[in-house]
């Protein structure tokens, strides 16, 4: 009876077929219905200024998982071109499709520009490699070569951080609120037990 529910970090059973949340989240940040730039941001913010992620071995940009849990591959235009995921070669538990080349371009409004793209380095057919992530994957994979080489690859828009710090901030300040959500989660017991 309990397979389709999950324990959750306070303590609270949450089931699979609830809506979707973001792992880091106490709150039970709902991240099914943000759109794939939202998600992005979301997920780049924790990826870039959460300590529990610190040293995490290459976190998914969807989702979190770290290790090589997610892969991510793109799909070519004729001209060489990356402009979508591959939907159907990818596993991710959050992958949606979404505009790369928007996902590239730092505005004020979506300063994350986390996105995967091909390491310059892995053989063709490889998993994309996530911008936030390429420094440590060149260090950790192709060790005999220069990360700094490749520094306009994986370098933020000067403004980048600013501005996703100050959406961490904000994160932080939600996420020290109790929701309504985790409220009526949480698992009753009366007071004679």
């Amino acid at each position: 009876c309990f397979v389709c529910e999950k324990d959750m970090p306070e303590g609270d059973l949450l089931r699979s077929e609830g809506p979707l949340t973001c792992s880091q989240c106490p709150n039970y940040v709902q991240i099914e219905q943000m759109s794939g730039q939202g998600l992005l941001k979301h997920m780049g913010t924790h990826i870039l200024y959460d300590a529990a992620l610190r040293g995490a071995d290459s976190p998914c940009g969807l989702c979190l998982n770290t290790g090589g849990l997610c892969e991510i591959y793109l799909l070519q235009r004729h001209g060489g071109e990356m402009v979508s995921i591959d939907q159907v070669k990818s596993r991710c538990p959050n992958l949606r499709p979404f505009q790369i080349k928007k996902a590239e371009e730092f505005t004020l409004k979506q300063p994350c520009t986390n996105h995967p793209m091909l390491c310059p380095l892995c053989p063709h057919g490889a998993p994309a490699v996530w911008k936030y992530n390429l420094q440590s994957h060149i260090r950790v994979w192709h060790p005999l070569n220069n990360a700094a080489l490749y520094e306009p690859h994986w370098r933020p828009h000067p403004d980048e951080h600013r501005l996703m710090e100050a959406e961490w901030d904000k994160l932080k300040r939600r996420r020290n609120r109790p929701s309504k959500a985790s409220s009526s989660r949480k698992l009753k017991i009366s007071d004679g037990h």
